[in-house]
């Protein structure tokens, strides 16, 4: 078959597919339900690059995947596909208060940008980058053996306080403490935050450490390696920040302030994911 240039103007309303676009770095794309193309979809698109709208019965398909879904319109209906410049549109940058019910470890994804997902309103609809979880965690780069270091197991800068320290300590042994925390590793997580307090609370020990950090961070590169991926300290809370909604998911670009989830009775939740379940576990503490 010899392929026909598309018309936009003029088959719009005969023409099976078409794309719309939405924002600076985003697509709508609509076509018939055609359950072979969709699978292609999903394996040619990465999911942080795909989302389903229920309301518009679309995809929405970040900027740079036009070519998959020219090919996808005319192997699976036939059609070329007109594609819509997005490079007129602005995504505003917005402020807003999330209630994240959990937070999950950042993996790599296809852009090679490592990012977390979170689980708010029962989807997972907002991300993290790693780069701005670190950055209001306070973590100092990695040291040699890919091991973060204790200020980062604690979540603190490192001149904090004494009075700074405690306070860490007792909001981090509260959402990790086995007793409470369902997940797999949490009495090794819980392990690590004490040693960590034990350490930085202990003036001595505190100097000694700090020296070692010293002495790795002039180390070179090349003894430094990757960890699989970071696990912030924190797993839910009322988080105030900034970011773009693009995909219908919300892009976190900066974190202003991280709060626990209390109830009327001043108790404070606690999350964990037990693996092969389909929802956070959450109890009041």
């Amino acid at each position: 078959m010899i392929r026909q240039p598309f018309l936009f103007n003029g088959m719009a309303d005969t023409a099976k597919c078409r794309v719309e676009a939405e924002g600076s770095n985003s697509l709508i794309f609509y076509s018939p339900y055609h359950p072979t193309m969709v699978a292609q979809l999903k394996n040619l698109i990465p999911f942080a690059d795909r989302k389903w709208d229920h309301d518009k019965k679309a995809w929405l398909i970040a900027a740079g995947n036009e070519k998959v879904l020219i090919d996808l319109a005319w192997a699976y209906f036939k059609e070329d596909l007109y594609i819509p410049s997005t490079k007129d549109s602005v995504i505003p940058t917005v402020w807003e208060v999330i209630e994240v019910r959990y937070l999950g470890q950042t993996k790599e994804r296809d852009s090679g940008e490592r990012t977390a997902f979170a689980y708010v309103d029962r989807e997972w609809k907002v991300i993290f980058p790693e780069s701005v979880l670190k950055d209001w965690f306070q973590v100092l780069p990695d040291i040699p053996g890919g091991d973060s270091s204790l200020y980062a197991v604690l979540g603190i800068r490192k001149a904090a306080t004494l009075e700074e320290l405690k306070t860490a300590f007792r909001r981090l042994a509260r959402q990790w403490h086995p007793d409470v925390c369902k997940e797999s590793n949490a009495h090794e997580v819980f392990q690590r935050i004490n040693h960590a307090y034990q350490t930085l609370s202990d003036e001595n020990k505190r100097a000694r450490y700090d020296a070692g950090l010293m002495l790795s961070a002039s180390l070179d590169a090349q003894y430094l390696r990757e960890p699989p991926g970071y696990r912030a300290p924190l797993r839910c809370g009322m988080i105030f920040c900034e970011g773009e909604y693009v995909l219908g998911r919300f892009v976190v670009s900066k974190i202003f302030d991280w709060v626990d989830i209390t109830d009327s009775e001043g108790r404070v939740l606690v999350t964990s994911w037990i693996m092969g379940d389909k929802e956070p576990v959450e109890r009041w503490v």
